[in-house]
């Protein structure tokens, strides 16, 4: 079913950015904090890493929104996608550099610790890392040292199951209790409606788009 669950992950995708960005979490019952002044998504450099069914629902949102300044990088550059959705391709190395929020949209395939002590090292103090892709993405040694020091922040759809990560404020360090950002009503009505559909025309034409196994 590919690109089904494309914009419930960009919606929690969305999600992750505006409540860390407003800090949602220190100035909630969640935290102690009564008044501070937070920055602005509109305002903030993101760049995508990734940009795929999800990647491209997420710059298409923000853009929705309002944010001026969304860069992406991915293996291929899609000049297409830059000119329909106004944004800009950058190197990874560059698009770290420039950015106030990193969000991540690789697949399985790009590997484990894809992104790094090296990449991370690249980040602005004070950036925002999303992670919606997988945790094995993540170096999560080098992702709590970051963390520990104040010096960025990050949030993560699924569970992390590494006692460290849960005595750092929420402010700093959010995950989910598993993996959540697919999981919409309307994102799961889609799969089913695609697949039954699919189903029907393998019984009655013999063939169908997304046929994988021939």
């Amino acid at each position: 079913c590919p690109g089904v669950n494309a914009n419930a992950v960009a919606e929690y995708v969305l999600t992750l950015m505006l409540s860390m960005t407003r800090e949602l979490f220190d100035l909630g019952r969640t935290g102690a904090t009564t008044f501070r002044t937070t920055r602005s998504l509109l305002n903030s450099k993101i760049g995508l890493i990734g940009m795929g069914h999800i990647g491209q629902r997420v710059a298409a949102m923000l853009k929705g929104l309002g944010v001026q300044d969304v860069y992406y990088y991915s293996r291929t550059r899609k000049p297409d996608v830059e000119e329909k959705l106004g944004i800009s391709y950058l190197p990874m190395n560059d698009l770290l550099k420039i950015s106030d929020i990193v969000s991540l949209h690789v697949s399985i395939e790009a590997g484990e610790k894809y992104f790094s002590k090296e990449q991370l090292a690249l980040m602005n103090d004070g950036a925002l890392l999303v992670n919606t892709s997988f945790e094995a993405a993540l170096d999560l040694d080098a992702l709590y040292s970051e963390l520990a020091s104040g010096r960025l922040r990050a949030a993560h759809d699924g569970a992390v199951n590494d006692e460290r990560f849960k005595q750092l404020p929420l402010g700093v360090w959010f995950n989910s209790n598993s993996h959540t950002a697919f999981n919409t009503y309307e994102a799961n009505k889609s799969a089913s409606d695609m697949v039954t559909q699919s189903i029907i025309n393998l019984l009655t034409i013999g063939r169908d788009q997304y046929q994988i196994n021939y």
